[in-house]
């Protein structure tokens, strides 16, 4: 059947970016499209637009920030695995002499510095890129990331300390304990300070 010229614009501008039927208003379709494309500017993982679209959907327009979660996450835990392999590796190698305790902190100042140098390079390139303090000179955002950093360090010392000094949990399970309490801190802080809107 031949529809006008008109009519058949109407009826493709009601369909998505999925090919699927519209929402039944503009207002809600403006919604929807303003969704994905939030989702788009502020998400890294190389997702499908069907899989972000979906996420939206699913979580109410709160894809990106599910993406940014996953990221950071993702980081993290390749950040915590090289602060455990560092420490390990220094812990048992150092010389025998050493009492247990310098080498304690010889591994977790190793450690720590490592996993912050490999989480601000691969943070600032994969989860925080598209933050508004991005905008910032690079080593800027290096130095307010190390600040945020030292934060979480110092927990993680207080913890891992407390956890294996005190309640005689083993050194590199009592390390691993603390990462996990400083990573909710750190993703918490470079939010409202490392990449502030500048």
């Amino acid at each position: 059947m031949n529809e006008p010229l008109g009519a058949q614009r109407t009826r493709v501008a009601d369909l998505d970016s999925l090919g699927e039927q519209g929402h039944s208003s503009a207002g809600d379709r403006a919604y929807c499209v303003a969704d994905h494309r939030s989702s788009d500017e502020t998400a890294r993982l190389p997702l499908p637009k069907m899989l972000i679209a979906w996420l939206d959907r699913v979580t109410r327009g709160n894809a990106a920030a599910l993406q940014l979660l996953a990221s950071y996450l993702f980081v993290g835990g390749v950040s915590a695995l090289v602060n455990l392999v560092v420490f390990n590796v220094v812990y048992t190698r150092l010389a025998a002499p050493l009492a247990s305790n310098i080498r304690w902190i010889a591994a977790f100042a190793a450690a720590a510095q490592v996993a912050t140098i490999v989480n601000f390079v691969l943070n600032d390139r994969l989860t925080f890129h598209r933050l508004p303090g991005h905008a910032r000179a690079w080593w800027v955002r290096c130095l307010r990331f190390h600040s945020t950093a030292a934060l979480g360090i110092c927990v993680t010392l207080v913890a891992s300390f407390a956890l294996h000094y005190w309640l005689g949990i083993a050194a590199l399970l009592a390390e691993g304990i603390a990462i996990i309490v400083s990573l909710v801190l750190n993703l918490t802080m470079h939010h409202v300070w490392t990449y502030r809107r500048a």
